[in-house]
Order: structure tokens, then sequence, then C-alpha cells
């Protein structure tokens, strides 16, 4: 399946009609490299350090692509956490993913790469192919020739897949890379964890530009430091998200007439 989507790519890029769409899937999706750059090494270095071998760490960066979930999956297995326990947490940490399907949904039901691209929605992606999602919008209501959209259809297609792609493939490649120099560090890797608050920070500041909620924005930092001060330090993620999910049930009827 990887070589098929990789040579798919590759004939996207030797097509000269697309050297516009490869720019712009290149611009697009350099923001995600520079942040799974050290992510991905230094899920791949601590991989190395609980030993749990290059070809379990490959597998779970091409099987199990959610990037905080993985991090999240190396303490416990490092903890000897049974596989019950792996899946509850897993479940509800990665829970997020699936509105992120549903809010893209509208935007991609129609295209061909639709399940690639629902399959890897990382924060990451899901940033970028919103972004995607709201120009679209913008543009289909301003413009109303079917020829035209069935010309930008096919260019989303590209676009979307070739974004989602390249942002998989850095984090299998850095991963396996930051593997493979953990086999020859002996460094001291506290704090490096800190990049993936930093790339959570800018996710969240970048969606935030295009969605101004401040109730959500509010809340959500209500429920982060409420959570920190009063919540054990193991059951914070899984309790913020919980709290996260009850305010989104209770106020949707609002939220949705704020939108």
């Amino acid at each position: 399946m990887y070589l098929y989507l990789y040579l798919y790519l590759v004939l996207l890029i030797m097509n000269k009609k697309n050297i516009y769409i490869i720019r712009k899937i290149l611009m697009l999706s350099f923001p995600i490299l520079l942040g799974y750059i050290p992510l991905g090494m230094t899920f791949g270095i601590l991989a190395n350090k609980i030993q749990i071998g290059l070809p379990l760490t490959a597998a779970m960066s091409f099987l199990c692509f959610t990037g905080a979930g993985q991090f999240m999956l190396l303490s416990l297995l490092a903890a000897g956490t049974n596989f019950v326990e792996i899946f509850i947490i897993s479940y509800l940490v990665n829970l997020r993913h699936s509105f992120y399907i549903v809010s893209l949904w509208n935007d991609i039901s129609n295209l061909k790469v639709r399940y690639f691209c629902a399959s890897i929605l990382t924060d990451e992606i899901f940033a970028v192919l919103n972004k995607l999602a709201v120009e679209n919008q913008k543009n289909s209501n301003s413009n109303k020739n079917s020829q035209k959209n069935s010309g930008n259809q096919k260019m989303r297609e590209k676009l979307y897949f070739g974004i989602a792609f390249l942002a998989w493939s850095y984090w299998i490649t850095f991963s396996v890379v930051g593997y493979l120099c953990g086999a020859f560090l002996n460094i001291d890797l506290s704090g490096l964890e800190f990049c993936l608050t930093s790339l959570f920070v800018a996710i969240a500041i970048e969606m935030f530009s295009h969605h101004k909620n401040f109730l959500v924005l509010s809340v959500a930092i209500l429920i982060g430091v409420l959570s920190v001060i009063f919540i054990p330090k193991q059951f914070i993620l899984v309790s913020a998200i919980l709290l996260a999910l009850l305010f989104l049930y209770v106020c949707q009827n609002k939220l949705e007439k704020s939108n």
C-alpha cells in the first residue's frame, strides 16, 4: 500500500501540469515537516531507549500514526500496562481524531482519496486540511461554474493526498532515523518531549485564527488549568478529554448558533 501511494505521488510530480500543485503541497506541508523532524526523532530515540525494536517502532508509525498517542503508548509499554488498559486509554486519547473526520467529511466525501485522508488525520494534518476546507467553502460560494468546480475538486484531491501522504512519510522516516540515532546517542532527553506541547500550542493558535470562538478557547484553558490543579497526574489527559466532551455535548446548540 505504501509503495502504491508513493508511486502515485511520483506520477503526480512527473506531470509538468502539476508544478503549481506540487509547490503548494510542499509549502503547506513544510510546517508539518519542521514539527515532525524533532518529534519523529524524539519518538524514535525514546523507542530505542525502552528497547521495543526497530520493526515495531516503524510499524507503530506506519499503522498507529497518532503522534501524541504514540508517545503515550511508549509510556504505557514501558510501565508494563496490560493491553486492555492500553486499548481504553488509547481510544480516549485519540477520540478527537473521530471529530476531525466528522468536521472535514463534507469537504472530502466526494474525493477518491477520502478514506486515506480520513484514516491518517493527525492534529497537524487536520489543521492544514481544515484551512483548505475553509478556503474551498469560500471559493465554492463565490464560484458557481460547475466546470470550474470540477477542476477545483481534482486539484483538491491532489492537494489533500499530497499533504496527508507527505506528512505520514515525514513521521515514519524521522521516527526510524531517530531510532537508529538512539543507538549511538547517549544524551539526556529530559525536556525534549516539550516540543510536542509546543506543536500543539502552535496548532491551537492557527486553528483559533480561522475560527475565533472565545467561548471554546476559554473553557479549554479552564479545563486544562483545573485538571492540572485537582486531578492526579496519571488521569489528567483522560479527565480533560471527558470534561471537554461533556462541555461540547451540553453546549452543542449554542456552539452551532455561534458558528
